[in-house]
């Protein structure tokens, strides 16, 4: 949260500061200083967590981590499906939210970022480029092995 205000002064910044403000942008408000402050809070694209999925694998277990696994790239092929038969926006929010969450929550940022993408896409009935999710879904597919043996290095890295 960033304040605007037209004076310059520092106890103008503390007095923002003390109201749980991050930081404040005086008057008169540039391209540059705005940029500043978005490069300055922006966060860099996030790469997939292999410790969130080397937890999940210790918790859970090799055998049900990749049976999680399965269901999402199986549920991903289906809610991509979804977006691609149908025109209304609602179906269409529904189907990428679920995708998001489901990919977040096992540690596939990209997708999941991907997802939530499609999910705004949807929500302002814009075109939604399918690409970039059929892409992740195909790495996770490739990437994943065929045996729950070759899952053993998640388990065992925690």
């Amino acid at each position: 949260v960033y304040g605007l205000t037209a004076n310059a002064f520092e106890s103008d910044r503390q007095s923002c500061l003390d109201a749980g403000m991050n930081g404040f942008i005086a008057k008169p408000v540039t391209r540059a200083k705005l940029g500043e402050v978005l490069s300055a809070v922006s966060k860099p694209a996030r790469q997939d967590s292999y410790d969130q999925r080397a937890a999940l694998v210790e918790e859970f277990g090799v055998e049900a981590y990749g049976g999680l696994v399965a269901s999402l790239i199986e549920d991903g092929h289906s809610l991509i499906g979804e977006v691609e038969a149908s025109e209304d926006p609602t179906t269409r929010t529904r189907a990428m939210h679920s995708l998001k969450g489901m990919a977040r929550t096992l540690g596939f940022c990209a997708l999941g970022d991907s997802a939530a993408a499609a999910e705004l896409a949807a929500k302002a009935s814009a075109q939604i480029d399918l690409t970039p999710l059929k892409q992740a879904l195909r790495e996770i597919e490739h990437s994943m092995p065929s045996s729950s043996a070759a899952l053993e290095p998640l388990a065992s890295s925690g």
